[in-house]
């Protein structure tokens, strides 16, 4: 376990490396003319959208470049208003030649080794989105990195499309390819050696049935040179740009529903000791499904839902969509090893600022119990939290303990001490922040008995890094979990109550 410790440093310290080596663009010099008005001074969370990318880099004590043109006093006393005592310089794009020229406006600021361009017109540009993504480009030594998504709601933006031989971005309207073989399409932040601008910056092409330069050359131009060009994914809703009035609508939604955490439940198990031919997940309990409980307590509550389907995953999905149309959404286990490889799967789709991990096989879940653990967990101000309940006797449920300061799982075959020592059983219910998630999904390790990552193990590494473990306690039966044919008969009897 001293290697998760001393890879997280590690980490942290690539991450602040980099930023010291880093200078942000932001691109805020646009008309708005699909917007009507300047979209840019419009707010979000009560501020203007284009201080929500420049805040964020700011804050990670980068300088930054804002590249200014229409409206240019408006936004340079916006930025200052609402990012005071930052580094903050302007450049100005005097025409309006497109996203390549804005780029060639600010060389006079390529004073550091690393670039960081984004567009002004992201209000979701988070600290944290900006630290992940300057922490993949360096774990990849990459020359060029650019954020992906996939999401049917972006079909205006550029395809990233990636062969053997070749790497570039098409624009919307002259991809003529199958969407399928290309499923990303680019986010608009971009990370640059600023070597390879200098060198190569001047090549960008006039697309003539526009009028502009593209940033979006760049990659291609970069994979003409063979320079390494590294695509990092990303959840569409923390890229989402506004040009309508439609998306700024979608945009306040969005918003609002940032201090709910995002639902994500795992059903993608072979249910192995339920001895059944079809998923124990689609078994009907009182007339529906299993997993339709954790999933609607979860949708009472008004919470993004996320489902991870594997074993028998399309009819899962199809009775599951046939229950709750198109308010969840889903993500595919290709590989059956274990929740914490599950986790990994929806990692580009994980959108909360905190993650709830539900299992899919607890019938009793209730909003009532998720709502009380989603209010202990804020309370708590918390990174990881758990349910658990007390059992003193054995079980099949693993056991929370703590020793020498550390607080771990240990799964019941595993767990040798006196029940009665340690009498709190983790009940499978997790609220994990997202950027902690993410930025530790590599510290999972295997069980080799197994042959399985396990999510619980979230609760051992922020342990050892300091973080206080919160607990949220429940009766036990209101987070019985079936594995068994008896259990699931117990389980429909305390449903019926």
């Amino acid at each position: 376990m001293k290697k998760i410790f001393f890879l997280s440093m590690l980490i942290s310290l690539c991450t602040t490396l980099c930023a010291e080596h880093m200078r942000a663009i932001v691109f805020a010099a646009g008309q708005s003319k699909r917007f009507g008005d300047n979209k840019l001074l419009a707010t979000i969370n009560d501020m203007p959208i284009v201080a929500h990318p420049v805040k964020a880099a700011a804050s990670l004590d980068i300088p930054v470049t804002v590249v200014v043109g229409h409206q240019k006093e408006l936004i340079q006393d916006a930025v200052k208003t609402y990012v005071p005592h930052a580094d903050i310089s302007f450049a100005e794009q005097d025409k309006a030649l497109g996203t390549g020229h804005a780029l060639q406006c600010t060389k006079d600021f390529w004073d550091t080794d690393f670039v960081i361009v984004m567009n002004g017109d992201h209000p979701f540009t988070s600290r944290e989105l900006l630290s992940s993504f300057m922490q993949a480009h360096t774990n990849a030594q990459a020359d060029v990195s650019v954020l992906v998504t996939q999401s049917e709601k972006a079909k205006s933006w550029g395809r990233f499309v990636q062969t053997e031989d070749s790497c570039r971005i098409i624009e919307a309207v002259d991809f003529d390819g199958n969407p399928a073989d290309h499923p990303w399409v680019n986010a608009g932040c971009y990370i640059f050696k600023t070597n390879f601008l200098k060198a190569h910056g001047n090549e960008l092409w006039l697309h003539e049935n526009k009028g502009e330069y593209y940033i979006t050359d760049l990659i291609e131009i970069a994979s003409r040179y063979g320079l390494a060009i590294h695509p990092v994914p990303v959840a569409y809703e923390l890229v989402h740009g506004v040009n309508t009035q439609e998306e700024f609508a979608h945009a306040q939604e969005l918003a609002k529903k940032k201090d709910l955490p995002q639902a994500v439940v795992l059903a993608a198990g072979r249910s192995s000791r339920f001895k059944g031919e079809r998923s124990k997940l689609l078994t009907p309990m009182h007339g529906k499904p299993i997993l339709y409980y954790p999933i609607h307590a979860a949708r009472s509550l008004g919470l993004d839902t996320l489902v991870v389907t594997g074993h028998q995953g399309d009819e899962v999905r199809q009775e599951m969509q046939q229950l709750f149309g198109d308010t969840i959404s889903f993500a595919l286990q290709d590989k059956l090893i274990g929740t914490g490889y599950a986790m990994r799967c929806c990692l580009g789709q994980l959108t909360g600022n905190d993650i709830l991990v539900l299992y899919g096989d607890h019938p009793s879940t209730h909003a009532q119990t998720l709502d009380g653990f989603i209010k202990s967990h804020k309370e708590a101000h918390a990174m990881v939290s758990i349910i658990v309940c007390e059992r003193p006797e054995p079980g099949s449920y693993g056991r929370i303990i703590t020793k020498d300061g550390i607080t771990r799982c240990v799964e019941a075959k595993d767990f040798h001490d006196d029940p009665k020592d340690y009498p709190l059983v983790n009940a499978g219910y997790y609220l994990i922040n997202r950027n902690f998630l993410v930025a530790h999904i590599d510290d999972l390790w295997l069980h080799e008995n197994k042959n399985e990552y396990y999510v619980n193990d979230y609760i051992e590494i922020a342990s050892r890094l300091g973080h206080h473990i919160n607990t949220y306690t429940v009766p036990y039966d209101d987070v019985r979990g079936v594995n068994t044919k008896e259990e699931f008969a117990l389980a429909q009897q305390i449903l019926q109550k």
